[in-house]
């Protein structure tokens, strides 16, 4: 693995997967477009599993001086087709003046306000695991465990806005930025836990 220039970078785009290990917030701001954030500082190790086939040639965004430390995490749940990271980071793709993309993060409170306005065009999507819905769920949310993300994929109309529901912020930036990364534009990522989105819920049910 070794440092890549931004030339050597984007020739490397059209076959490798770009793997973004900032944390979550710093990720929202600004970020490569396609890539998938998994910040290393939340539940890395099962989305990771979750979400990324272990053959997938990988290149790695993440925080300055930590590059090998990323690696070695990867490789222990079994990535080893890393290519390389970025050198210099997302800082020095911005400062070359790189397209970037940002991510629409949506606090609890928020969803509970829009969630009683949504249309047929305005879809959410639980992604969290079988176990955690059925203990509880929001009505008319679709469910797409993180775990089968990439195979449901082709069955969602590109043309509808989704907002995204996970057991955490970090599980649901992975399945916003994972859907962002396969060409879905208008994504909505709610950054609170599931407990948080209930309260939300019935505070402005009462209210």
């Amino acid at each position: 693995m070794k440092p890549l220039s931004i030339i050597e970078f984007q020739k490397e785009l059209p076959n490798a997967l770009i793997l973004d290990l900032r944390n979550k917030n710093i990720f929202e701001n600004g970020f490569i477009p396609n890539s998938i954030n998994i910040g290393i500082d939340g539940a890395f190790k099962d989305i990771l599993n979750l979400i990324v086939e272990k053959d997938r040639k990988i290149i790695l965004v993440c925080s300055d001086k930590i590059e090998n430390e990323c690696a070695t995490l990867l490789a222990k749940q079994g990535f080893i087709n890393i290519i390389g990271w970025l050198e210099g980071g997302f800082e020095n793709w911005q400062q070359s003046s790189k397209k970037i993309d940002m991510m629409i993060m949506i606090q609890a409170d928020e969803l509970a306000t829009d969630i009683y306005f949504l249309n047929e065009h305005e879809i959410l999507i639980d992604t969290r695991e079988f176990d955690e819905r059925k203990l509880d769920f929001i009505e008319n949310s679709i469910h797409i465990p993180l775990e089968d993300i990439s195979d449901k994929i082709a069955e969602l109309d590109r043309t509808k806005s989704y907002y995204i529901i996970g057991i955490d912020g970090y599980s649901s930036v992975a399945a916003s930025s994972f859907l962002k990364s396969n060409g879905f534009d208008s994504v909505k990522c709610i950054d609170a836990t599931y407990s948080e989105i209930q309260e939300a819920l019935k505070y402005h049910k009462k209210s």
